[in-house]
């Protein structure tokens, strides 16, 4: 115990240093991982929307081609602004996309070390900083670091949090505006997690009628999150995403396949795994799910040179990548007439969803998107999904601090700390929105990234407003 004391000391005393070493392995990650798109495919739509969103273009919205699609235009205008900036000193576009994903992660990951700092002591609390180690977890790492939304939800979850925290203790007409541009970012990055975020409000009112929140505070938070950022996200948005959002399919959301089919062919020559069809006689192979995995081992062959290569084969991954996808080929049975192959029942990458009509489904859905798989205790179908699982202890033990930081307020009255009150219901009701929304492993594991904000405010609202709490009954009693 004391070995981490001193671990968090010495942190809290260079905190300039670690933001500084956050901000550069973020950006070295973005160089070693290069051109390619490899770890995360979608990321080539969203450069797609980068690149096209300024200046003459042939495309009217480039937002459809990226998970941006129902994002209001000047919003994306305005957000990747300072990736623009950054191609104007010859980044290229995804390597600029990339940086700011790196900037927006690092402006989320002060903003927690400022807040852990408003305590009577000026020092970030240890609870609140060890929390921080969520942001090394490899898959937020990543997800924080490549040109995806994760980093944008990440930082508009904050916002909202933050300006909620700050009005609590300041009801003040800057906060309800920090928090309107909050609940507008979210509601244009993501329409629905900005639903959960508003519906998560409602927790709220309980607390009115105990009258342990007054009702004017609560009626400028509703308007500050849902009316202001609705009429903004009206004004600012187009018929098509209006219309996306106001009558959405949600009875199709759960009955996707969440299936995923890779063609690869083998080289009737060499009897190498290829994407492309080079001989006539070349064998074609249908391999479902694992596509991560078929990619890099493409890129391997393709970039034998490249740096992200000599890695993966200098850590021995590159063989076990083509062992296990031979392993896969291998398997294939039933050929087609002409030649082709298809592999059966290989579903390790598919999730059932849960539903609120079978409990006992909805309960094993929820635990697999929280806890994720166990490591070795996968059904060896996904080789993503076995590499996944050797993360989910690191998940247990961000859990455990927020367990311990809850642990630590048991003696408190709950009801008098709206923000822990507001983030434990957001965080529950956005794992129960996944299980049952997900039908995908790989999605899922990306998506788990929005418990980070959430959870980090439950350890702030415990941590850092019983530290005030103390102080302000230590100077009601000296005076």
């Amino acid at each position: 115990m004391q070995i981490i004391q001193r671990i968090v000391l010495f942190f809290q005393l260079r905190i300039r240093l670690v933001l500084t070493f956050f901000v550069t392995i973020h950006i070295l990650l973005a160089v070693v991982i290069g051109n390619s798109v490899i770890l995360a495919p979608d990321e080539g739509g969203y450069v797609y929307t980068f690149k096209n969103l300024y200046g003459d273009s042939e495309d009217p919205n480039p937002q459809f081609s990226s998970g941006w699609i129902s994002a209001p235009k000047i919003f994306l205008f305005l957000i990747y602004f300072p990736a623009k900036v950054f191609t104007l000193f010859g980044l290229s576009d995804l390597m600029a996309v990339r940086l700011l994903s790196v900037m927006v992660t690092s402006m989320v990951f002060y903003g927690v070390i400022f807040l852990a700092s408003r305590n009577p002591s000026k020092k970030p609390d240890k609870t609140v900083s060890l929390s921080l180690g969520v942001f090394f977890i490899p898959s937020i790492f990543l997800w924080t670091t490549v040109g995806l939304r994760e980093a944008f939800i990440i930082w508009a979850l904050f916002i909202c949090f933050f300006g909620l925290f700050r009005y609590f203790s300041n009801q003040s007409f800057l906060n309800l505006i920090v928090i309107t541009f909050g609940f507008y970012s979210l509601l244009s990055v993501k329409s629905y997690l900005w639903g959960g975020a508003v519906l998560a409000l409602m927790a709220f009112i309980p607390l009115t009628i105990l009258k342990k929140m007054r009702i004017k505070n609560l009626f400028f938070i509703i308007i500050s999150a849902v009316i202001f950022p609705v009429i903004l996200f009206s004004a600012t948005s187009t018929p098509y995403a209006l219309n996306f959002i106001i009558n959405p399919n949600l009875s199709s959301v759960a009955n996707r396949s969440g299936d995923s089919i890779s063609v690869v062919y083998i080289d009737s020559e060499t009897g190498e795994l290829s994407f492309d069809k080079k001989h006539e006689n070349d064998k074609e192979v249908k391999i479902r799910g694992d596509y991560t995995a078929i990619a890099i081992n493409n890129f391997i062959k393709s970039n034998p040179n490249s740096t992200q290569s000599k890695v993966l084969k200098f850590t021995g991954l590159s063989e076990t990548l083509e062992e296990y996808i031979q392993s896969k080929v291998s398997t294939t049975s039933n050929p087609k007439q002409d030649g082709d192959m298809k592999i059966e029942n290989d579903s390790g990458h598919i999730l059932e969803p849960g539903s609120l009509s079978n409990l006992a489904g909805l309960i094993k859905s929820y635990l697999l998107f929280v806890f994720g798989n166990a490591p070795f205790m996968t059904n060896g179908e996904s080789f993503f999904r076995l590499i996944a699982s050797f993360e989910s202890p690191l998940w247990w033990l961000f859990y455990s601090l927020v367990i311990f930081a809850l642990f630590s307020y048991r003696k408190r009255n709950w009801l008098e700390n709206p923000v822990l009150i507001y983030s434990i219901v957001l965080a529950i009701g956005y794992a129960v929105m996944s299980a049952i929304t997900e039908v995908n492993f790989g999605t899922s594991f990306r998506h788990r990234s929005i418990l980070v904000m959430p959870l980090i405010f439950i350890v702030i609202a415990t941590k850092i407003i019983l530290q005030n709490e103390k102080q302000e009954n230590k100077s009601t009693l000296d005076s």
